[in-house]
C-alpha cells in the first residue's frame, strides 16, 4: 500500500512540470499553436494537450517530434511523447484570449417590421412572444 503522500507527491510533481509547460507554452508552441492548445496533464511521460479542434490535434501530432526539444530546453522538462485530445479550455495567461461566446442579439419588434419575408416575418414574431412569454409557471 502506498502512502498518501507519496500519491499526492507524485501527482504534485506532475502537475508542477505541467505548469512549467503551460507557462512557456506559447514560447514552446508559438502563439497560433498555443492560441488553439493547452498542455494539461502528463501521464507516463506524455505530455496530454487540450486542442479546440481535431485539425489542432494533427498539428500537435505532426510538431511533437520539435515540440519535445523545445520542451526540455525551455523548462528542464523532459517527456517520451505528446498527445493531442480534443475539447476546450479556458485561457491559461492574460495575454490569451477566450474564443469568442456566441452572442444573440435582443429581438425587437421594430427590427421584425423590416423583415420582407411574410413567413419569415412570422416565425419572428411568435418568436418574440415566446421571449415575453414566462414559462417558469
Amino acid at each position: 500500500m502506498q502512502r498518501a503522500g507519496n500519491i499526492l507527491g507524485n501527482t504534485d510533481q506532475r502537475l508542477g512540470k505541467v505548469k512549467k509547460i503551460r507557462d512557456r507554452w506559447n514560447d514552446i508552441a508559438g502563439e497560433v499553436l498555443a492560441a488553439q492548445t493547452t498542455p494539461v496533464s502528463i501521464r507516463g511521460g506524455t505530455l496530454r494537450v487540450l486542442c479546440e479542434s481535431p485539425a489542432w490535434i494533427q498539428q500537435i501530432d505532426i510538431l511533437s517530434t520539435s515540440l519535445l526539444p523545445r520542451i526540455k530546453t525551455m523548462t528542464g522538462v523532459r517527456l517520451k511523447g505528446i498527445k493531442g485530445k480534443f475539447g476546450v479550455s479556458r485561457p491559461i495567461s492574460p495575454g490569451r484570449k477566450a474564443p469568442p461566446k456566441t452572442i444573440i442579439p435582443q429581438l425587437h419588434s421594430a427590427d421584425i417590421e423590416r423583415v420582407r419575408d411574410p413567413a419569415i416575418k412570422e416565425a419572428l414574431k411568435d418568436l418574440l412572444d415566446l421571449k415575453g412569454t414566462n414559462t417558469d409557471g
